[in-house]
């Protein structure tokens, strides 16, 4: 559902694999297919509600009017302003439904280490906040992270971020409260843009199917990440970064998926820069990031770019998911 409201929302359904769908004659019509797609993946969380808590769909109408209003907001269908508004609408009625699930099958459940990032707003007086941070990061167990985004070939200066992380053990989702009122207790004076919370792919609980990673997680907060740590000459960082950006964005279908940052804080380690390659994934479970992690390596080994480090998260909460979406 999440690739449907993507194509629909981008007003671009070309490329839908469906066979039915290709044979379709105009773009509106294909418009329309996806339309009704969306529809249906709504009418199918509410069938996976009604199977758990009666054995039976004993209503298979029992959404239909969410369908009426999905077409109160499309309105004209010609009219392409209308698609974002639609699946705004889908993405909104699709985690209720998943909240209720959760409510009935709580599987979303995980226990473990998690992996805590708060960024904060240093647009103005950059130096000043960092010398504020540390100071206050002086007597708890966060650590700065400040790095830049080299997405954007386009402005000179890279977009940073300040970042503070720290490590703790505890249940998802009960967790996520705690850790607000903590930053919230120790960073009430800074302006904060984003509260991350991840967990390591290695943890038991995280061997989503694709099934289960459709159903009970939200399609724009929780996707799973990993991150690659690559060596660029700096003699060769024109020519090198601009490569490897392009190579993965020609593997990569949706561009916002990936970006590239180094450490804002770095020295040169001997001739090379380290430059951190991010990937997300917002469809299929732990199977496909698996598979496309698999071929992302063999692609960097091919180019001569075999990563010093690899990171393999799920993220579970993020409240600035659009933060680092600077590309072009």
């Amino acid at each position: 559902m999440k690739r449907d409201m993507d194509m629909y929302k981008s007003g671009n359904p070309s490329s839908h694999p469906s066979p039915s769908s290709r044979s379709l004659g105009t773009s509106e019509l294909r418009m329309n297919y996806i339309f009704k797609n969306l529809f249906h993946g709504l009418r199918y969380l509410d069938f996976a509600e009604q199977l758990i808590q009666t054995k039976s769909i004993h209503d298979f109408k029992r959404v239909s009017h969410i369908l009426d209003e999905m077409k109160e907001i499309r309105g004209d269908p010609t009219d392409s302003s209308s698609m974002e508004r639609v699946s705004e609408f889908v993405e909104m009625k699709s985690n209720e439904l998943k909240s209720k699930l959760d409510l009935l099958v709580p599987t979303n459940i995980i226990n473990g280490s998690f992996k805590a990032y708060i960024t904060f707003d240093c647009s103005n007086d950059t130096m000043n906040v960092i010398n504020n941070l540390v100071k206050v990061c002086e007597n708890t167990k966060y650590k700065i992270i400040f790095i830049a985004l080299d997405n954007n070939q386009k402005i000179d200066k890279a977009q940073e971020q300040l970042i503070v992380s720290s490590q703790y053990d505890g249940e998802y989702p009960s967790i996520v409260k705690q850790i607000e009122r903590e930053i919230s207790q120790n960073y009430q004076d800074f302006s904060i843009i984003r509260i991350k919370i991840k967990v390591s792919t290695t943890n038991q609980s995280v061997l989503l199917s694709d099934m289960e990673r459709d159903l009970f997680w939200s399609n724009t907060t929780n996707y799973f990440e990993l991150r690659y740590t690559i060596p660029v000459r700096r003699s060769r960082k024109r020519d090198d970064l601009p490569y490897i950006q392009r190579r993965f964005r020609g593997c990569i279908r949706n561009i916002h998926t990936l970006h590239v940052s180094h450490d804002a804080f770095q020295k040169a380690y001997g001739n090379d820069l380290r430059y951190v390659i991010t990937i997300r994934f917002f469809n299929g479970g732990a199977g496909f990031a698996l598979i496309q992690h698999s071929s992302i390596i063999g692609m960097l080994e091919r180019m001569k770019f075999s990563p010093l480090k690899v990171v393999q998260e799920f993220v579970v909460h993020d409240t600035n998911i659009k933060l680092d979406n600077c590309i072009e």
